[in-house]
C-alpha cells in the first residue's frame, strides 16, 4: 500500500462522501487531514481513519512544499485530476 503523504490526492471509500476526491494536508497516526475546497475547506479540513480512503499515485508538488494553501488551488487540482482520470478511462 501506498505511503500517505501530504499533497496526495485520495478518493473517500466510506461514508456520506464516498467516492469524492480530495487532497491530503496532513498525516497524524491514523488518520488524515482532508480538503476539498469546497465543503471542506482548509479553515474546515475533513478527519478521516486512512482505512477509509483510496490513495492514488498521484502527489502534488506544490501543495506537499507549500505552507499556505488556497481553497481555490485545491478546487483547480482536483477538477484537473478529475478530468485526467476521465480521459484515461
Amino acid at each position: 500500500m501506498l505511503e500517505m503523504k501530504r499533497g496526495m490526492i485520495v478518493k473517500s471509500r466510506a461514508g456520506h462522501d464516498k467516492t469524492q476526491l480530495f487532497v491530503i494536508i496532513s498525516v497524524e497516526g491514523e488518520y488524515v487531514y482532508l480538503a476539498d475546497g469546497k465543503c471542506k475547506t482548509m479553515d474546515h479540513l475533513k478527519k478521516k481513519k486512512k482505512k477509509h480512503v483510496q490513495p492514488t499515485n498521484y502527489i502534488d508538488e506544490f501543495v506537499m512544499n507549500s505552507e499556505r494553501i488556497e481553497d481555490s488551488q485545491v478546487r483547480k487540482l482536483l477538477k484537473s485530476f478529475a478530468k485526467k482520470q476521465e480521459l484515461n478511462a
